[in-house]
């Protein structure tokens, strides 16, 4: 059995193709336009950008949906840190409901959105 490297992105199921073998299912992806692929390249390149809970240097950013069946929006990213992504204390996809009492959506959003503005804005210049 192939060991899951993402547990919080949930688990592709194989899909029977034949009696010979099983193959893995094809997740679709979202295809992502020039504008989205030019800002998710913006984050990757900032050094500043901290964890928004601890302050810790960011190594995750996080896709903000209201709910879990949304798509992506690749303009729409918080930052935080491995702990605070995926983590068992306090994280969006280790503990939704404390993580929602704690951030709203509102705030979440206000968040994401400072970010996009600040790359619009580095942009413009």
């Amino acid at each position: 059995m192939r060991r899951n490297l993402f547990p919080h992105h949930g688990r592709i199921k194989p899909k029977r193709e034949s009696t010979f073998g099983y193959k893995k299912a094809i997740k679709p992806k979202r295809n992502t336009n020039d504008t989205e692929k030019a800002y998710l390249d913006y984050l990757q390149t900032r050094t500043d950008a901290k964890c928004m809970v601890c302050g810790v240097p960011v190594e995750h950013w996080h896709h903000v949906k209201e709910y879990s069946t949304d798509k992506k929006d690749h303009t729409s990213l918080i930052p935080l840190c491995v702990q605070h992504h995926v983590g068992e204390l306090l994280s969006p996809h280790g503990t939704p409901k404390e993580w929602r009492k704690r951030y709203s959506m509102k705030f979440q959003k206000m968040v994401a959105l400072k970010y996009y503005l600040e790359y619009k804005s580095e942009k413009m210049e």
